[in-house]
């Protein structure tokens, strides 16, 4: 499951390779971001998001999978330095429940090793539920990559 999981990032991350994650970007995304909704703050000076897809798993992944009945909602946004055609960062919100959203980076496959490390080792808390419905959530949106450019 962990390969598959690595092989869809790397897939995802064939089509963003234009623009290198920095450390900065990868924060942004993984804590700034949570921070800026938080307190209803503006959206970081240089940079838009643009959404690539909100999936919720609450029936029809756990019924196909014969899973648990919890709801998990994955969103994905594509982080973009304002006048790059490319993204320089994918977002992952994933949310169980009610409970407060995660926040994951996916980074450019040319990216620092140490981000992707951080990536990787951010994935090895949630369960395989959760990778689940964040992989589905990957390949789906893939399939609509044409709303992405």
């Amino acid at each position: 499951m962990r390969k598959l999981f690595i092989g869809m990032f790397f897939v995802v991350c064939t089509f963003i390779t234009a623009q290198t994650t920095t450390e900065e970007e990868y924060n942004y995304v993984t804590k700034g971001y949570a921070i800026q909704v938080k307190n209803g703050l503006d959206m970081k000076r240089g940079y838009y998001f643009k959404n690539l897809g909100n999936n919720n798993y609450s029936t029809n992944i756990q019924r196909l999978l014969r899973t648990d009945t919890e709801n998990r909602k994955v969103t994905l946004n594509a982080l973009f330095r304002t006048g790059d055609e490319k993204p320089c960062a994918i977002m992952v919100i994933y949310q169980l429940n009610r409970q407060e959203p995660l926040y994951i980076c996916i980074p450019t496959v040319d990216a620092d090793d140490n981000l992707w490390n951080k990536t990787i080792k951010a994935l090895d808390i949630f369960g395989e539920n959760a990778k689940t419905a964040i992989i589905f959530s990957l390949m789906y949106n893939l399939m609509n990559w044409g709303n992405f450019q």
